[in-house]
């Protein structure tokens, strides 16, 4: 029997094999951030590890980090808010740096409970205020809803949640996320997340993790908006970009205020879009700052 035709067939899968495995690896792989402010530490009293960044001295806040990004997008803001006097922790999610990666089988609650756990690990007993950007609003609103014992309050940049993102952006996001040459990303990021005329910085065309981004996505299509939406019984404050392409405002913070008016303040700015904190840094820190005065936080 004459064996090449098969040796053949079998070598010509084997490479087709090897080729689709380096492809795929090649679209996971991470377009790394840059380094995250503070010190960095790691949660040591669970299942699975948290890594956070912990910067300045007074009133805990948590920042939450956006759709498949890493907690360093928070450095200037986290900077200023430590020169205010307030002591910032930037969580960074599942699958970035040290925080383990949770697996496909998520929900939002897997990452309201890292944000317990970091609280447990710094023996923080009071309620905190946790500021979360974008896919971070969404967790900020889970933790609020799970654990509305330690929330004093939630300020949500960029906050979509019930409205699907306009088909359009999603295709932008994943030529930024998936492998595509770096001048199609840097167009793709310039499209969907920022206002015409604003140039995103080079840490935003960078700093992407797109197996990160795979499990939350995953916990945003598992969970039920109903168990979250309503961001426990906190008061809001919701900041909103009028040229936000992913959270458009009337499907975004001005759905917010009209669904709880009673615990929902709403601000909103032009020349802004949805990566938002590169953007207005000034004006999100000024309002930041005054909301957290009419809480005496």
């Amino acid at each position: 029997m004459n064996t090449k035709p098969i040796k053949i067939i079998l070598l010509i899968v084997l490479l087709i094999i090897v080729c689709a495995t380096i492809a795929v690896a090649s679209m996971l792989k991470p377009l790394p951030a840059r380094p995250a402010i503070g010190e960095a530490l790691t949660t040591s009293n669970s299942a699975y590890s948290v890594e956070y960044y912990r910067s300045g001295d007074g009133p805990n806040l948590i920042l939450l980090p956006s759709f498949s990004r890493a907690a360093s997008d928070f450095n200037e803001l986290a900077s200023a808010l430590n020169n205010a006097g307030y002591r910032t922790l930037a969580i960074q999610p599942g699958g970035i740096g040290e925080s383990d990666w949770p697996g496909l089988n998520v929900k939002l609650d897997h990452y309201a409970n890292a944000v317990q756990n970091v609280l447990a690990a710094e023996k923080i007993t009071d309620d905190v205020i946790v500021i979360g950007h974008a896919f971070g609003n969404r967790i900020a609103r889970s933790f609020a809803s799970l654990y509305p014992q330690h929330t004093r309050a939630l300020i949500l940049l960029a906050a979509g949640g019930r409205e699907a993102t306009p088909p359009e952006v999603s295709k932008a996001i994943q030529t930024t996320l998936f492998g595509f040459s770096d001048s199609a990303r840097r167009d793709a990021v310039q499209s969907a997340f920022f206002a015409d005329g604003n140039t995103a910085p080079d840490y935003w065309v960078n700093g992407w993790y797109p197996i990160a981004g795979l499990a939350q996505a995953n916990a945003t299509a598992t969970t039920d908006f109903a168990n979250w939406g309503h961001g426990g019984t906190s008061p809001m404050l919701v900041l909103q970009s009028l040229q936000d392409k992913a959270a458009p405002p009337k499907a975004a913070g001005l759905q917010l205020l009209a669904d709880h008016p009673d615990r929902v303040t709403y601000e909103s700015i032009h020349n802004a879009g949805h990566a938002f904190l590169p953007e207005q840094p000034q004006w999100l820190l000024k309002q930041i700052l005054a909301y957290l005065k009419t809480l005496n936080y």
